[in-house]
C-alpha cells in the first residue's frame, strides 16, 4: 500500500509522467473519499463496461430512527456506510431521517464525505421516540388492574401511533417525488424496525 502519490515516480518512453492523483482502487472500484480528485480518464476506465458506460443510479435513503433499538441501529449504520464508499462517480443519495418529525440530512449528492457525514450524525443521535412510548405503555398497562383502564391505554398508544405513521408515510411520498426528474437508475433505501399495517393493534391484544 502506498499512502502519498507524491513518492511515486512513474515513466513512459523514459520521460516521468505526472500523477493527478492516487485514489484507492479496490476490486476494479474506486472507492477512495476523494474520488472527485481522481483524474476523470482513470474514473471513466473503471466505470466503463466495454463500450457502454455505467447509468447513473439515485439512492433515497430513508432512516425511521423512532423504532429501531440501538444494536440495531448501530448495524444498520455500519452497513449503510460500506454502501455509500461502494457508490460510483455517476450516483447520487440523499438521506432523510424521520424520529416523530422528518429531517431532511442531506439534499441530491454524489459526495460520499456528506454522506457519511449525515451518517455519524445519525449515530450521535438518541432516537427511540416509538420505542420508548411502547415500553412507557406496557409498564403503564402491567401497572393498571382496571380492564378499561387497560384499553384506555392502548387506544391512547394507537392514536399516537397512526399519527406519527401517518406523518411519516406523507413525508415519504414527498421525499419520493424528489426522484422523479433525476435520469437513471432509482431506489428506496428504508432503514426500519418495523412498519405495522395496523398500528397499536398488538398493544390491544396485550391489554
Amino acid at each position: 500500500r502506498i499512502d502519498h502519490y507524491e513518492t511515486v515516480r512513474l515513466r513512459s518512453a523514459g520521460q516521468p509522467v505526472p500523477l493527478a492523483s492516487y485514489p484507492g482502487v479496490a476490486r476494479g472500484t474506486i472507492h477512495s473519499p476523494d474520488l472527485p480528485a481522481a483524474a476523470p480518464d482513470r474514473v471513466l476506465d473503471v466505470y466503463k463496461k466495454g463500450d457502454e458506460a455505467f447509468v447513473p443510479r439515485h439512492f433515497l435513503i430513508y432512516v425511521d430512527s423512532g423504532d429501531i433499538s440501538p444494536g440495531l441501529r448501530n448495524r444498520a449504520l455500519d452497513q449503510l456506510k460500506d454502501f455509500i464508499t461502494r457508490l460510483g462517480p455517476t450516483d447520487t443519495a440523499r438521506v432523510v431521517l424521520f424520529d416523530r418529525l422528518p429531517k431532511e440530512l442531506t439534499e441530491w449528492t454524489s459526495s460520499k464525505e456528506t454522506l457519511l457525514s449525515a451518517v455519524d450524525k445519525m449515530e450521535k443521535g438518541v432516537g427511540m421516540s416509538r420505542l420508548q412510548n411502547q415500553m412507557q405503555t406496557v409498564r403503564s398497562i402491567d401497572a393498571t388492574r382496571s380492564r378499561q383502564s387497560r384499553v384506555m391505554l392502548a387506544q391512547t398508544y394507537q392514536d399516537q401511533e397512526s399519527v406519527e405513521l401517518d406523518t411519516m408515510l406523507k413525508d415519504m411520498r414527498a421525499q419520493l417525488a424528489t426522484l422523479t426528474p433525476l435520469p437513471g437508475k432509482k431506489a428506496f433505501l428504508f432503514v426500519s424496525g418495523s412498519l405495522p399495517s395496523q398500528p397499536g393493534y398488538a398493544m390491544f391484544q396485550y391489554a
